[in-house]
């Protein structure tokens, strides 16, 4: 099991905010950045509050090209995707509509992951019927699904 720390023996330092799109990222990153001393690895799980806001495909071209701007200012820096994972309730749209934008953005950025020096990681544990992962907002994780997604 890998915890909070992935398994690893190094500090990880989680950030983010309720409710970020995906234009927040890189301007968060930089603010929550050391001068100019960046992570070893950098973990993004982000997206899918644009479903149904954004197309799929052009959402997937934004995150490819700002992860690839990343990749070229520090190169030395492992950037991993973490998929957009399946959820119970969507703000935005139809369900089954943004369940196929999901899995379109998830394919495009996996191809692309070599464009940015990356890895993207899939969730197949984290499944929208399975009520034990999920808040009663349908959104966030319970503990149990937290420790799915990071395991």
């Amino acid at each position: 099991l890998f915890r909070s720390n992935f398994g690893l023996n190094a500090k990880v330092k989680w950030f983010g905010k309720g409710g970020m799109r995906w234009s927040g990222v890189c301007p968060r990153f930089y603010s929550e950045l050391s001068p100019k001393c960046p992570p070893d690895i950098l973990v993004v799980h982000a997206s899918g509050n644009d479903l149904g806001l954004v197309p799929a495909r052009k959402l997937a071209a934004a995150i490819t090209w700002d992860l690839m701007q990343l990749h070229k200012e520090f190169p030395a820096m492992t950037i991993i995707y973490s998929c957009i994972n399946e959820r119970q309730a969507w703000r935005y749209g139809k369900p089954g509509q943004i369940n196929h934008d999901r899995k379109t953005v998830n394919t495009l950025i996996e191809g692309a992951a070599d464009k940015f020096g990356g890895e993207v990681v899939h969730h197949p544990l984290l499944r929208f019927f399975n009520n034990n992962l999920y808040l009663p907002d349908r959104v966030h994780f319970t503990q149990e699904g937290n420790r799915v997604f990071l395991s």
